[in-house]
């Protein structure tokens, strides 16, 4: 005996068709009606009346049709288990941000009984658009500030993106203990330009935020600069001599952990878009979905305090 008579059976039972039945299976109605009659040979026993308004069942037909139910809803556990065991891989594109690496942590920890291949990839703004864009990432994740976002819309548009926002952030002023402006709980701009500012290469939408104001005061016109390749460069730049950062609330828990001060900027009213992207095309993974979900409860939660 085979499942899948199991299964003809019981399609045939519910629809009271071979005809119908065969449709669903993309089978011939003299293979299926064979099928049916190999199964009754194998039981012994007669489980379909056949007449010229339809079929229908039996006794014997009516005990089988009971028994096949719970055997097919058993196959359909093990069929699940099979499924949660599958690979999945969760591949995501984000702006480089401290707190990324800690979520993708998290995002495991809550994955971990279950086969899970996570990659993560930190890039500037373009470049993490492009690798959505270009379907080597699921998921981007996006931190894009006021004097970006018209430009970023109009690049998501063309690519085919959608951007999805989950909050609203706005910058602070990340200092080491070296730096003297350490102990303060507002800083200003002025106060700031005093000492080199630590960053990440530039991109073409960075290069926008040089036209930036604070508190009456350019991006631009900052003189000092040390550039770097990613986020544990700024660290390290930030822990051992007095440059600074501009960086978003969303991180201010993860820097603390590492000695770094998150101070409020006087006058600073750069707003800052979270939010992550896809393409419009494409319906998220469930394991896509999964990671949304917690970058949804991780902004709210960060944002909130």
């Amino acid at each position: 005996m085979q499942l899948q008579q199991l299964e003809y059976f019981v399609k045939v039972a519910e629809l009271g068709s071979l005809n119908k039945a065969a449709e669903v299976f993309y089978v011939t109605q003299p293979a299926l009606s064979k099928a049916i009659q190999n199964l009754e040979q194998e039981i012994g026993a007669k489980v379909l009346c056949r007449t010229n308004k339809g079929v229908s069942m039996t006794e014997d037909g009516k005990k089988l049709y009971e028994y096949a139910k719970v055997i097919l809803s058993h196959v359909d556990l093990i069929r699940d288990i099979k499924a949660k065991d599958a690979l999945q891989t969760l591949s995501v594109a984000s702006y480089p941000l401290i707190s990324m690496s800690r979520i993708i942590a998290d995002f495991y920890n809550r994955q971990s009984d279950r086969n899970v291949t996570i990659r993560l990839k930190e890039d500037r703004l373009m470049q993490v658009i492009d690798h959505v864009y270009e379907g080597r990432d699921e998921i981007g994740f996006l931190l894009i500030n006021n004097s970006q976002l018209r430009e970023v819309k109009n690049t998501l548009k063309y690519k085919g993106l959608s951007l999805e926002i989950l909050g609203h952030d706005t910058w602070y002023a990340n200092v080491g203990e070296h730096n003297p402006l350490y102990d303060k709980e507002l800083v200003t701009m002025q106060e700031l330009i005093q000492y080199p500012i630590v960053r990440l290469h530039d991109d073409h939408y960075s290069n926008l935020t040089n036209y930036l104001r604070i508190d009456g005061i350019l991006l631009r016109d900052s003189w000092k600069h040390i550039y770097v390749s990613d986020n544990a460069g700024l660290v390290n730049v930030m822990r051992h001599t007095d440059a600074y950062r501009f960086g978003p609330g969303l991180s201010n828990r993860d820097f603390a952990d590492l000695g770094i001060r998150s101070i409020p900027i006087r006058n600073c009213d750069v707003d800052v878009v979270v939010g992550w992207i896809k393409k419009k095309s494409a319906a998220l993974s469930p394991i896509g979905e999964a990671f949304v979900r917690l970058l949804e409860e991780w902004t709210e939660a960060e944002l909130r305090t």
